[in-house]
């Protein structure tokens, strides 16, 4: 009673002693017009704060106690199994690591496919397509839109597709660890058996799409070394077509070795020009005549010879006068024709190497090259570990706190400025 009639009092006094100021004609000052504000705002105080004890029960108190009571009384719990495994790729060969740069490429090449090829499992398991290929396998729609289940936490029924992938999306969580390259996946049920059963169809599923990534690996590498191995035969049997059109279009088989020939059979000549001129010599020398029937015998030879020997030069240098069939000189076929040759040799030797990769593929193909090592099995849980009641409820308590603590100071300092 006293807090109700002491502003009373106070503002009686103020206004009698504001009415006595104007009787006068006197202004008030500007205490007394203070001391008249504060005794009218004084109420208007204590109403204020009648209300902030209510205020904070409706958005403190009320909604964690709701929060409380459905987490633990409505809210269903849920189990979570677990299971780790990691993607690896299978050693390069002994022929791609013959040198250590090849080899370390070879290894940095395996990792980051490894990488890759992990990425791709963790996107498989949060994709549509892992639904599809799971409902097959469990029930989808028995496990997770149950009835008993809380309505937050189960799947809706007849729920479209892309609402189900977002459900999915909340109960299995694959993890990537860039580290160790080990992929870790939980999977949450309503039932601990349902769990370890959905767990377990996962991991079936991610070995299939292992598999099927191995299988489509080596198929492209069979696919194109087979496809090396073709051109390769193409291109030496054309390499072959053309020596054979050369040979055929200048009449020779082996350039090198009619030009080793030929430079035999010129030395030879040679060999016998000389031999005629010393005999020449010595029969001129012994005294006889130059119309001496030995003296033009041996001069009509030494001529023959020369003429012979010119001829051979001029096949090898300027060609064939004679024979048609191969007008270009010897000298000239033989450039051409190792020019052709090397080609030719190239081509074998390419065609070897394909035939080698086509063979090494093929032994690669007949072994796996992409493994799925799973060192933690799905196990069946013990005990729910969701929903985390005390840690939600604690985060609730603190957003209301916080607030109606922001809004208790934004109310204040509105109703302090329009004062």
């Amino acid at each position: 009673m006293m807090v109700k009639q002491a502003p009373a009092d106070a503002t009686l006094k103020a206004n009698s002693h504001l009415r006595l100021r104007q009787d006068t004609e006197v202004r008030p000052s500007p205490t007394e017009i203070t001391m008249l504000k504060t005794a009218n705002a004084l109420p208007k105080r204590v109403r204020r704060t009648r209300w902030q004890p209510i205020i904070f029960v409706l958005v403190v108190l009320l909604p964690s106690a709701i929060s409380a009571a459905y987490l633990y009384e409505i809210a269903s719990d849920q189990f979570v199994s677990e299971f780790r495994f990691h993607v690896r790729h299978a050693p390069p060969s002994a022929m791609d690591t013959s040198s250590p740069v090849s080899g370390l490429t070879g290894a940095a090449s395996v990792a980051l496919q490894g990488m890759t090829d992990s990425e791709i499992v963790v996107q498989y398991l949060q994709s549509r397509k892992v639904l599809d290929d799971l409902r097959p396998l469990v029930d989808i729609e028995h496990i997770y839109a149950r009835p008993d289940a809380d309505w937050f936490a189960r799947l809706g029924s007849n729920e479209p597709i892309e609402n189900q992938l977002l459900y999915w999306r909340r109960v299995v969580d694959p993890f990537f660890d860039l580290a160790t390259g080990i992929i870790t996946v939980k999977v949450r049920a309503f039932d601990p058996a349902e769990a370890q059963q959905v767990s377990e169809a996962l991991l079936g599923l991610s070995e299939k799409l292992v598999n099927s990534l191995s299988d489509r690996a080596k198929y492209n590498k069979l696919n194109y070394a087979r496809q090396e191995v073709e051109q390769k035969v193409t291109a030496m049997r054309e390499t072959e077509l053309a020596l054979r059109d050369f040979r055929n279009r200048n009449a020779v088989l082996f350039p090198n070795i009619q030009a080793t020939e030929s430079a035999g059979v010129d030395e030879k000549l040679q060999d016998q020009i000389s031999t005629a001129r010393a005999s020449l010599n010595a029969l001129r020398i012994q005294g006889l005549e130059a119309g001496a029937p030995r003296i033009r015998l041996l001069e009509n030879r030494i001529s023959g010879l020369e003429a012979e020997a010119a001829q051979q030069q001029t096949r090898v240098t300027v060609g064939d006068v004679a024979n048609l069939a191969r007008p270009v000189p010897l000298a000239s076929a033989m450039a051409s024709y190792d020019a052709l040759d090397v080609d030719a040799k190239i081509a074998a030797k390419s065609y070897e190497m394909a035939v080698m990769a086509e063979q090494r593929a093929v032994d690669e193909a007949a072994q796996q090259q992409i493994y799925l090592d799973t060192f933690v099995t799905p196990g069946k849980p013990e005990r729910s570990l969701y929903p985390e009641r005390w840690r939600v409820l604690l985060q609730i308590l603190a957003s209301t706190l916080v607030i109606w603590c922001l809004g208790t100071l934004i109310w204040r300092a509105t109703l302090d400025h329009m004062e």
